[in-house]
């Protein structure tokens, strides 16, 4: 890239940080909150994110976003790890999940499936396959885990806020969201507000959420670190993975299988 062209583009990204996605406007308007995720800028390729989440309990989890070649074009998937916070994650929770139309959006959304992959030392699995794994998994992957945070009830929005915050080492210019959940659901519901803070510095431009419960500790997450040269910890394409476990379920790992 020339030096003209790097400017340019350096100086259209300072704007578009600056531009909010959020306006004050939004207060009292009724929503749902994957409409307010939705708002967001979607993650892509190549993006990876480390948070520390939970309710009470916290823990971490990477996130990776993926591409690659297969047989019929590419596939898109989400690889994720958990660990302790502030640790290294754990390799054999390494989970690799493949996108069954390509559409990356963002992290409150419900994702289907078309495959799992998983491994332990140097086995490897995969199921919910329709080319050939003989047991069914989870079709549907949540990000967030928890499955009372997708909830579809609408919101109130309450309040529109610029606040600065520190998140991932460093003091980070926010827009903060705040709904309230106003009406009773079917009896499962737990949310009762929720607050997300918006900055573009970020893969699926959150920093930080919290949300209200019912009968819980708050459900919290936050960036720990970032970055967008995600390299998968599984060398294999899934078209090797699919011949490796052509016999069932599970296969062995070919050496040189594993990313260093």
């Amino acid at each position: 890239m020339n030096r003209l062209a790097f400017l340019a583009s350096t100086t259209a990204a300072i704007v578009a940080a600056r531009l909010p996605v959020f306006a004050a406007d939004m207060v009292g308007r009724t929503m749902t909150q994957a409409a307010l995720f939705n708002a967001l800028p979607p993650g892509r390729p190549g993006q990876w994110t480390r948070v520390i989440l939970g309710s009470g309990a916290v823990y971490q989890k990477q996130i990776g976003i993926g591409r690659e070649p297969n047989s019929t074009g590419h596939v898109t998937y989400f690889e994720t790890q958990v660990g302790m916070p502030g640790g290294s994650c754990n390799p054999a929770s390494m989970r690799k999940a493949y996108l069954r139309d390509g559409r990356i959006g963002s992290l409150l959304d419900e994702y289907a499936l078309s495959i799992n992959i998983g491994r332990t030392e140097n086995m490897i699995y995969r199921y919910g396959d329709s080319a050939g794994a003989k047991s069914a998994g989870d079709d549907t992957l949540h990000l967030f885990d928890e499955r009372y945070l997708y909830d579809r009830r609408p919101m109130h929005v309450v309040a529109v806020t610029t606040e600065r915050i520190h998140v991932a080492s460093a003091m980070h210019e926010t827009t903060r969201v705040v709904g309230e959940y106003r009406t009773a659901g079917n009896g499962n519901d737990r949310l009762q507000r929720v607050e997300l803070w918006h900055s573009p510095a970020f893969p699926f431009g959150l920093a930080k959420y919290r949300a209200t419960l019912r009968g819980l500790d708050p459900f919290e997450m936050h960036v720990y670190t970032h970055g967008d040269r995600f390299a998968s910890m599984l060398a294999m394409k899934l078209d090797d993975v699919r011949a490796a476990t052509k016999d069932g379920q599970y296969g062995q790992i070919p050496t040189g299988g594993i990313a260093n």
